[in-house]
């Protein structure tokens, strides 16, 4: 790319040490995990400053730790040096996390082009709720609910986001309860809700 000396060495520099792979400059790619080859392909791939980087599946293999490194790098260099980044992917956790505008394609038919927040809002229309009970309870589980995992002292289920207050009041109001978290919708689902709309994605 005919890279000036001072640009690559400060490009160079930049990236080394936002990624934290000072380590590695003199290491056989060979020797190399999985995760810190991605990480060094990406510098290579950003030394010349392109204004737009096209990704396919760039955790695609990785554990979740580094997964979580490739995407922080990459909302850094969106931030930092202004590069478009246009990404595919089947993991959807990439697109939630690194995408301000997402495409649904199904079949080589677009579903949708737009805002990534507004589409999971549609789609995110559950809540995963799981609690420990301080007691054992016999009070019959509340309708409208999806059992994940029913045990004597445990219990989690799938609620509609609107029913997750009544339904938690409804159990409370029966049951002792020494724990509780609730969690979003698993993107998976809301992937599955996505294409099992089939036609255009209307919001």
């Amino acid at each position: 790319y005919n890279i000036p000396d001072d640009v690559y060495q400060k490009n160079l520099s930049y990236f080394v040490e936002l990624f934290g792979v000072s380590e590695f400059l003199n290491v056989q790619v060979r020797t190399l995990s999985l995760g810190e080859r991605m990480k060094m392909e990406l510098i290579v791939a950003l030394l010349h400053n392109p204004k737009v980087l096209f990704l396919d599946e760039p955790t695609i293999g990785l554990d979740a730790v580094a997964q979580r490194q490739i995407r922080k790098f990459l909302r850094e260099v969106n931030e930092e040096k202004g590069t478009t980044i246009i990404l595919t992917s089947h993991y959807m956790e990439d697109i939630k996390s690194l995408c301000k505008r997402c495409v649904v394609i199904n079949n080589g038919v677009k579903l949708y082009d737009g805002d990534t927040n507004a589409l999971f809002d549609k789609y995110q229309t559950h809540k995963k709720i799981t609690m420990a009970l301080e007691t054992e309870s016999k009070y019959p589980v509340p309708k409208h609910i999806e059992i994940l995992e029913q045990s004597t002292y445990r219990l989690s289920f799938m609620v509609e986001k609107e029913r997750a207050q009544i339904v938690l009041k409804e159990i409370m109001n029966h049951c002792e309860i020494s724990d509780l978290t609730i969690e979003e919708d698993d993107i998976g689902n809301v992937v599955e809700r996505i294409y099992s709309d089939r036609g255009e994605v209307k919001l």
